[in-house]
């Protein structure tokens, strides 16, 4: 590659220097930059620097190789050698051209596939924000559990289906009794852990069959999607009763909390999902005015016995 950017100025020197081979110039200036063009961007500045230093040596000697030259070199060896040099000029200069075309194409692509990068990237950070979005708008952001929204649109479906099979479903309204004190007494966080640590106990004996949900404060609904006995539901009552009547690690020894569990039935005391989660709630207060932690049906006794 030396050999590319001297040759030029040699042939040019041996010619008698600018004035006299002058017509070698075009090759001594664009060959260099075509060879460039295949070398490494870190060396391409010495070889510029390289041909600064020829051309000021070239001004330097040039009227003494004009006086010392003396030119034996036939007519048609002259015009050979300039048509040799133009060709080679114009091959550097379409070279140069093409280097620089493709440079843009390259860095266009490499422009547009970092835009494409970028797109892709924000597209799935979209992607997940939006699932995000969809799994908080549906579910309680501190237990997990579905919100009050999902429940009523699972619950739709859920009596619709009831509806078409002739079967019955079970809204069971849970509130936490001595909640208010405890966390009154101890505090929002130990508060907000107990409400997680009851809502994951009640997730792990719920089943396929059951829905749960949390509504309010220290509020959850259960839903038994399906059952053929009262005696099933009173059972699931029962358990969710010793689920949250427990003692709790991170409260002190003593502390007392319990559940009170009103429940409503579909289709025997309605249809429409707000009166049954109404029933149910009037039940649930009742029991937490007078026993506690306990449940009640709607009517206010429970007696065992097959729904048809």
């Amino acid at each position: 590659m030396v050999l590319v950017l001297l040759l030029p100025f040699l042939l040019m020197w041996s010619l008698g220097g600018f004035a006299l081979g002058s017509f070698v110039f075009i090759w001594a200036f664009f060959s260099p930059i075509a060879a460039l063009i295949y070398e490494e961007k870190g060396k391409m500045l010495y070889w510029f620097y390289s041909f600064l230093l020829l051309v000021v040596v070239s001004t330097i000697v040039d009227q003494i190789l004009v006086e010392g030259h003396t030119n034996h070199m036939p007519q048609v060896a002259m015009e050979l050698f300039y048509f040799l040099n133009i060709s080679a000029g114009l091959s550097g200069v379409f070279l140069l051209i093409k280097y620089f075309i493709n440079s843009r194409e390259k860095n266009a692509n490499a422009r547009l596939e970092k835009e494409h990068n970028a797109l892709l990237s924000k597209s799935k950070e979209l992607e997940s924000a939006n699932a995000k979005l969809g799994y908080y708008a549906n579910h309680d952001i501190l237990t997990g559990l579905s919100n009050r929204y999902f429940l009523y649109n699972n619950l739709e479906e859920i009596l619709h289906i009831a509806k078409e099979n002739d079967s019955s479903v079970a809204i069971l309204f849970i509130d936490l009794d001595g909640f208010k004190e405890i966390n009154n007494k101890f505090g929002h966080s130990i508060g907000d852990k107990l409400l997680t640590k009851v809502a994951n106990n009640l997730q792990e004996f719920m089943g396929d069959n059951n829905f749960i949900a949390r509504v309010g404060g220290d509020e959850f609904i259960l839903v038994v999607k399906k059952f053929h006995k009262l005696s099933e539901v009173a059972t699931i009552a029962e358990n969710v009763i010793e689920t949250v009547n427990q003692q709790y690690q991170f409260l002190p020894s003593g502390t007392e909390i319990g559940s009170s569990v009103g429940i409503s039935l579909f289709p025997k005391h309605s249809n429409d999902i707000d009166e049954l989660i109404d029933f149910a709630d009037k039940a649930m207060y009742e029991v937490k005015k007078d026993i506690k932690n306990s449940f009640l049906f709607y009517e206010g006794s429970w007696e065992p016995m097959y729904l048809i």
